[in-house]
């Protein structure tokens, strides 16, 4: 079977998790532009919106393995803290994004900080969840 045909899609999303909570949404007046067949998006939603046409609405649920994966507990790491003022340390709950040595970056939520360390999680935040999405089409174009 092919690559899905490369395409832009405009649309409207919500994504619920589990608990009923919303965890992620377009804005009325602000669409999501995509390149469907691109490799851009997660698996399970471009092979749940390659189909839809214009106007056309789909909702969906997609279990951690077509969405951010597993929760991989190799990706906490206990890391050093550095020598920081107290309003410099991280906070146990925040998000942080920092650059690696070889120019990449990566986003982690600290779990604890001790006196000489902080607990981060590199999974996605939403990597062991079950999602149900919620589309609307507004525009497709080809290729």
């Amino acid at each position: 079977m092919g690559k899905p045909e490369e395409k832009k899609m405009t649309v409207h999303y919500t994504v619920w998790n589990e608990a009923g909570d919303v965890v992620e949404a377009s804005e009325e007046g602000n669409p999501l532009t995509i390149q469907v067949g691109a490799d851009e998006l997660i698996d399970g939603f471009e092979k749940a919106i390659s189909g839809l046409g214009v106007g056309e609405e789909a909702e969906f649920v997609m279990p951690p393995e077509d969405g951010y994966g597993p929760r991989d507990e190799s990706r906490v790491e206990k890391r050093p803290l550095p020598n920081l003022s107290e309003d410099q340390k991280p906070v146990a709950g925040n998000f942080y994004v920092l650059q690696t040595q070889a120019g990449n970056t990566e986003q982690f939520k600290v779990l604890e900080v001790g006196d000489d360390f902080y607990v981060a999680d590199l999974n996605h935040p939403l990597a062991g969840q079950t999602l149900k999405y919620h589309v609307k089409v507004l525009a497709v174009e080809h290729a």
